[in-house]
C-alpha cells in the first residue's frame, strides 16, 4: 500500500499546485480573463463627473398605447373639488401627526389606529385594515386606511413601524378611498 499513499499524496500536491497557480493572477486590476469588462486604468472614473446620462424617455401616453387609460385608470385617484381638497389636506395633516405619535409607541395595528382616525375624521366614513404589500398582497405589520371627505375627496394612507403616510387625494374608481392593490 505504500505506492497508493504516494499516489494519493502526489494527487493532492498536484491539485493544490493547480489551484495556487490558477489563483495567482486573481485580484490584479488588469486580469487578462476580464480585460473586456474592465476599461484601462486611464479610462476609469476619476471621481469627477465628466458627462451626464442620456435623458429619460417620457412614458408613453394613452395616445400612443391602445387602451392604456382604460386599462389603468383604476390605479389613479380622480379629481377632487376645491372644497373637498382643502378639507382633505387639513385632515391629512392632523392624521399624520396623531399617527406619528402612535407609531413611536409601536401601536400600529388596525384596532389601535382606527379610534384615532375616527376622532380625526369628525364623523366621516373611515375604513382601516391590515397593511398588505406586493402583488401577492402579503400581510405585514401596520394599518392601511381611507377617510371619505365630501363627495370627491379622500385621505388615503398607511402606518407601519418605520413611517406614516397621509395623502389628500380624489377617490379611486373601484376602491373609493383605499389605495388599489398591486396587480399585473
Amino acid at each position: 500500500m505504500p505506492g497508493m499513499k504516494r499516489r494519493s499524496t502526489l494527487a493532492c500536491s498536484v491539485t493544490v499546485a493547480v489551484t495556487v497557480l490558477g489563483a495567482a493572477g486573481c485580484g490584479k486590476l488588469e486580469d487578462k480573463i476580464f480585460q473586456n469588462y474592465n476599461p484601462p486604468v486611464s479610462q476609469r472614473s476619476t471621481g469627477t463627473e465628466t458627462e451626464t446620462s442620456p435623458p429619460v424617455k417620457p412614458r408613453k401616453t394613452d395616445q400612443e398605447v391602445p387602451n392604456y387609460w382604460d386599462n389603468n385608470r383604476h390605479k389613479w385617484p380622480q379629481d377632487m373639488s376645491s372644497e373637498d381638497e382643502a378639507v382633505a389636506q387639513q385632515i391629512a395633516s392632523g392624521v399624520k401627526a396623531r399617527l406619528e405619535a402612535l407609531r413611536e409607541q409601536g401601536r400600529i395595528s388596525p384596532d389601535e389606529v382606527r379610534p384615532v382616525l375616527e376622532q380625526a375624521a369628525g364623523g366621516r366614513r373611515v375604513v382601516a385594515g391590515n397593511l398588505v404589500v406586493g402583488a401577492a398582497n402579503r400581510k405585514t405589520d401596520g394599518t392601511a386606511y381611507g377617510i371619505w371627505v365630501g363627495k370627491t375627496g379622500c385621505v388615503t394612507g398607511a402606518v407601519n413601524r418605520e413611517k406614516v403616510w397621509a395623502h389628500a387625494n380624489g377617490r379611486y374608481i373601484e376602491h373609493g378611498c383605499l389605495t388599489p392593490p398591486v396587480g399585473h
